[in-house]
């Protein structure tokens, strides 16, 4: 396995989802048209006024951002730069402790910490997220550190494109990394550790299209949970070991998109779950003891692991 460099060694609510976005993540849309309008009718042209006396230009400035916001030389927390970011924008994140809770509803930012063992956002176990993409499209988070948040590491939700690279989840009180209601999503290079529900999620898409590869999850309650996801759901080249149940791809009517279905699970590393020492909520706890299991969801693919 790639990509954890010393990860190993230093440890690293019910939702309310629109209607419109929950149809779209699970399969269905929208076509209704817009009725036919006349055109307005014409006018006729205002009389003619003198041009304006000519003004001179402006002195010129520097342009405000290269498309790079710094933190914290040019902003001084990770919130107020990606409040001032524009799409396409690269938020980039010196080293440091970030005491922040960071809400991100600007599409197709990328997100990065210049290095991912000391670009550390910590809760403290009063925050509730570390970074939120609330319904922003194209958001890339990378290369940092989430701790101590009283539920989720790094979360997106109702995201149409999303990526988490090279990140590191660790004792945070629901899920390590969390994509729900979202779709075309990669998750790779992630060490979870430390969530009592799972250290890896995907739930309620269907078609999610997405792929999970070369993570690491351990001492969670679940290592992986997908409720209620599938289709083109991809879980490859991966490990799983000492959580209370390994791989969980399951089915619940708690969430809409179900059954799950349609992940596959292939060329993972799965051993040593069954532990009891782990924090657990749920469903942790129902399928304690067990590596993989697949709870009520349907035509799945799980082999060479």
């Amino acid at each position: 396995m790639t990509g954890f460099g010393s990860t190993r060694s230093r440890g690293i609510a019910a939702l309310a989802v629109s209607a419109a976005m929950l149809l779209a993540a699970c399969g269905s849309d929208d076509s209704s048209g817009s009725p036919d309008t006349e055109a307005p009718q014409a006018t006729e042209a205002p009389d003619a006024t003198e041009a304006p006396d000519v003004t001179e230009a402006p002195d010129v400035t520097d342009a405000p951002n290269d498309g790079v916001r710094r933190v914290p030389s040019d902003y001084p927390t990770i919130q107020e730069a990606v409040d001032a970011a524009v799409p396409g924008d690269l938020v980039l994140i010196d080293p440091g402790v970030y005491n922040e809770a960071v809400n991100v509803v600007t599409d197709e930012l990328t997100i990065r910490g210049l290095d991912r063992n000391e670009v550390v956002l910590d809760g403290e176990f009063e925050l509730e997220n570390g970074i939120r993409v609330l319904g922003a499209n194209g958001v890339a988070v990378e290369n940092m550190t989430a701790i101590n948040y009283t539920v989720n590491g790094f979360y997106w939700i109702e995201a149409d494109g999303y990526r988490a690279s090279y990140l590191t989840a660790q004792r945070n009180n629901d899920y390590g990394v969390y994509a729900f209601d979202s779709v075309n999503g990669l998750i790779e290079h992630i060490y979870a550790a430390g969530s009592p529900d799972a250290g890896l999620y995907i739930g309620q898409c269907y078609f999610c299209n997405a792929l999970v590869t070369d993570v690491w999850a351990e001492y969670n309650g679940l290592g992986y949970s997908g409720t209620n996801s599938g289709g083109n759901l991809t879980i490859v080249n991966s490990q799983f070991n000492d959580n209370r149940a390994g791989i969980v791809p399951n089915s619940g009517s708690y969430e809409l998109c179900y059954p799950g279905r349609e992940t596959t699970v292939i060329g993972n590393v799965v051993f040593g779950n069954g532990n009891p020492n782990t924090p657990s909520k749920g469903l942790a706890d129902l399928a304690y003891g067990t590596g993989i299991t697949i709870g009520g969801a349907v035509g799945n693919t799980i082999e060479r692991n």
